[in-house]
């Protein structure tokens, strides 16, 4: 089976062991091979390190955030479109909702919110709209 899954992030690439996804066999032989490496000086030095990665990626990722604070709004929009904000927002959206979308001109908010829900009704007065 597939004991080690990987996703890209960015430039790096991050790995995962999916525990729940193992066939009961394989789950059975990872938990043995674990406990007899787990009280290794090798694995008590990856943990370590571990430990140091990790709180170097915070620090630097404070130290990130901490300098771009003033630039902030521009550089969310430069990195994901000046509407991402929104995604979060439509997220918390009952998919259930029927919608109202009263004054809807060409009706860019109505298919925005369309993403999020199963039923708009959408009334301009201009019969251009």
């Amino acid at each position: 089976g597939n004991w080690v899954s990987s996703r890209r992030d960015g430039t790096s690439r991050l790995y995962t062991l999916p525990l729940d996804d193992l066939d009961p066999p394989t789950k059975r032989l990872w938990q043995v091979v674990r406990e007899q490496v787990s009280s290794s000086t090798a694995a008590a030095q990856d943990d370590r390190r571990l430990k140091q990665v990790l709180a170097k990626r915070r620090t630097q990722s404070e130290a990130f955030f901490s300098s771009a604070a003033g630039q902030w709004d521009r550089l969310r929009e430069e990195l994901f479109g000046s509407t991402s904000h929104l995604q979060a927002l439509g997220a918390l959206l009952d998919p259930d909702l029927v919608i109202g979308d009263l004054g809807c001109g060409t009706g860019i908010v109505s298919g925005w919110l369309g993403l999020f829900c199963d039923r708009i009704i959408a009334v301009d007065a201009s019969k251009e709209m």
